[in-house]
């Protein structure tokens, strides 16, 4: 299993074992998002004990070549027993980050590829709403990235949207973590180019805007002591009906994603096409009238 806050790894094997562990960083330093694209970082040896248990501090130097490593996501590794017939055991560790929506039936987020998942959601009173497992042989993320996803939904098949309060317990192999939906309330203003809103008070935010032109922006901010928040969009891009918006709320190391999306039409004459975006769940009606007809 992984500790971020410890910075530890610990598992078990073979009493006296010895182990390798890696650590895997993404190419690129800079990387947002999911990351396809990882380099060997270190390698560092561990021996079990008789008992068969061993555990590893990465925020620990483990000689002049190895400085203390800070194992948050998108940090992860893997675990290398060598056999004597030499054929080799491997095992992947990683912490596990959260990227949950709020108002959605599914979730997503970082951790060891090739696990199975367990889930459960609990709404604010502490009552369980769903439990799920999924196993890791029917796992979408099972091309050896460190990313994982799960539907939310009932013994039925119907996803339960997540609301503001409730709980979402995870663990991804032997690793674990949790995470508290803040409130989020939003909202995208055309006409002075505007998101505002409110959730918890002091959380770090990330904002991100897509137009139909295909231009993009995406900004930082910080929610005030009351929870209220404010990003001026103004001359970087013009916010336009259909517009893509999408706030992301830090909850410690893990992310609440929340839509805010600018409703439009788009008729396209050339193709005979309309296309946009509403609420969600919203009943359409389209009507179509020629002059004279």
């Amino acid at each position: 299993s992984t500790d971020p806050d410890t910075e530890s790894v610990t598992g078990t094997a073979p009493p006296g074992a010895a182990l390798t562990l890696t650590v895997m960083r993404p190419a690129d330093d800079d990387a947002v998002g999911d990351v396809y694209d990882f380099r060997l970082a270190e390698r560092r040896a561990v021996q079990a004990g008789l008992d068969g248990r061993w555990a590893i501090d990465f925020g620990a130097a483990g000689g002049p070549d190895h400085p203390p490593i800070d194992i948050e996501p998108q940090l992860w590794g893997e675990a290398v027993l060598a056999r004597p017939d030499g054929h080799f055991i491997v095992r992947t560790w990683a912490p596990v980050r959260i990227l949950a929506g709020l108002g959605v039936g599914f979730v997503a987020g970082f951790g060891p590829p090739g696990e199975d998942i367990a889930l459960t959601l609990r709404d604010a009173a502490g009552d369980v709403i769903v439990q799920r497992h999924v196993a890791a042989e029917s796992a979408p993320w099972g091309d050896g990235f460190p990313h994982w996803f799960s539907d939310i939904t009932d013994p039925l098949g119907k996803e339960v949207p997540t609301e503001a309060g409730d709980t979402l317990e995870v663990a991804v192999g032997g690793s674990t973590a949790s995470l508290e939906f803040p409130p989020i309330e939003a909202a995208s203003h055309v006409g002075d180019d505007r998101v505002t809103g409110r959730t918890s008070p002091d959380a770090p935010l990330d904002l991100s805007v897509w137009t139909p032109s295909g231009a993009e922006y995406r900004a930082t901010g910080m929610a005030e002591v009351d929870g209220a928040f404010a990003f001026d969009l103004a001359p970087q891009i013009d916010l336009v009906y259909n517009a893509s918006v999408t706030l992301e709320v830090h909850v410690g190391r893990h992310r609440v994603w929340h839509d805010v999306h600018v409703p439009g039409l788009v008729l396209d004459l050339d193709s005979g096409s309309l296309f946009g975006s509403a609420e969600p769940d919203l009943a359409v009606t389209l009507l179509l009238e020629r002059e004279g007809r």
